[in-house]
């Protein structure tokens, strides 16, 4: 079932690109794109705990080929980032999914200028940054509609820092290739403006799966409880499942089980037993698994930025802190 939705997605953007006669047809084409991008991501996961054939070789030239080959994205990158992220969730030092600053600070820490151990640097609360924050709550839905630039960013950051990386040649050597490709495809475009309509359509449709992920932590806690705390009261705590209906799971994929799936690398349907099981309290050890309606979720989302904004620990910091600058000018 997900090849064939792979492939159908892949032949429609081909065949509406093959056939297209107005600019509209290029459009659509693009949005077909952004789609099979948008479900590639879900079997990249997948390959990149090894949940698929569970051999560290195979599934690594599984995540290369989709990630690499035909999403741009390196997989090391992915596993380099997205292990510590299970490792050490909402922790404002340790993890990177949370640490999207100056453009967003989802706790009061990050407004003290703190030490990011996996940027290995100081993330800097700047003039700048005390500007952007105060409207990241009106900012956040259009600065995720450009995610997928800073994922290829980072990527290519990450093969550059670590050379000694596995398959490090063989995934530059797909990426190469998928922009190759990429811009032979753009050169049947007649226009200069229709290519970048068509580069923003694509890499714009795949802002649902980043608003998905941001949701399961931006409004969760950022509080670190210490090491007598256990890992699956850890992932409940920090994580919030977004709820789809079965039908929608296609779509969703990971976001209705993604506390579940912080527990083991495993692939969609053992997830599902253990979202079972979660949701009738059988290891959840009397802690209250979150999970909330899509639609739901989005309209608390931009209110808890607001608040997190609004909190009476940063206030100070921001006045303090505009004042220092208006002295030094």
């Amino acid at each position: 079932w997900e090849c064939i939705r792979y492939l159908l997605l892949a032949f429609f953007a081909a065949y509406v690109f093959i056939g297209a006669t107005s600019s509209w047809h290029h459009y659509l084409s693009a949005a077909f794109l952004g789609a099979l991008w948008h479900q590639l991501t879900f079997t990249a996961h997948d390959a990149g705990h090894l949940a698929i054939t569970h051999s560290y070789r195979i599934d690594s030239f599984i995540g290369i080929f989709i990630g690499n080959l035909l999403g741009g994205i390196s997989i090391g990158w992915w596993k380099h980032h997205h292990n510590i992220h299970h490792l050490v969730t909402n922790s404002s030092e340790h993890d990177p999914d949370i640490q999207h600053f100056p453009f967003f600070a989802v706790a009061p820490r990050f407004v003290q200028s703190l030490y990011s151990t996996y940027h290995k640097r100081i993330l800097r609360y700047t003039w700048l940054a005390s500007c952007l924050i105060l409207f990241q709550h009106l900012t956040y839905y259009l600065i995720m509609c450009f995610a997928r630039y800073n994922l290829q960013l980072q990527s290519y950051i990450y093969l550059y820092k670590y050379p000694s990386s596995p398959y490090r040649s063989i995934e530059i050597c797909c990426i190469f290739i998928l922009w190759y490709c990429y811009i032979i495809l753009l050169s049947y475009i007649p226009t200069y403006t229709q290519c970048f309509i068509y580069m923003l359509i694509c890499n714009t449709i795949t802002m649902p799966l980043h608003v998905e992920i941001t949701l399961s932590h931006f409004d969760m806690s950022t509080e670190d409880c210490g090491p007598c705390e256990s890992f699956p009261s850890k992932m409940l705590r920090t994580t919030m499942d977004i709820a789809y209906p079965t039908w929608l799971d296609f779509f969703s994929w990971w976001s209705s089980i993604s506390s579940c799936s912080s527990f083991i690398s495993t692939v969609l349907t053992i997830s599902k037993v253990l979202e079972y099981l979660v949701k009738y309290g059988k290891i959840t050890e009397g802690i209250l698994k979150n999970a909330q309606i899509f639609i739901r979720e989005n309209q608390t989302q931009l209110p808890a930025l607001k608040t997190e904004i609004e909190n009476k620990s940063i206030i100070p910091i921001l006045q303090r802190f505009q004042k220092i600058m208006k002295e030094k000018k």
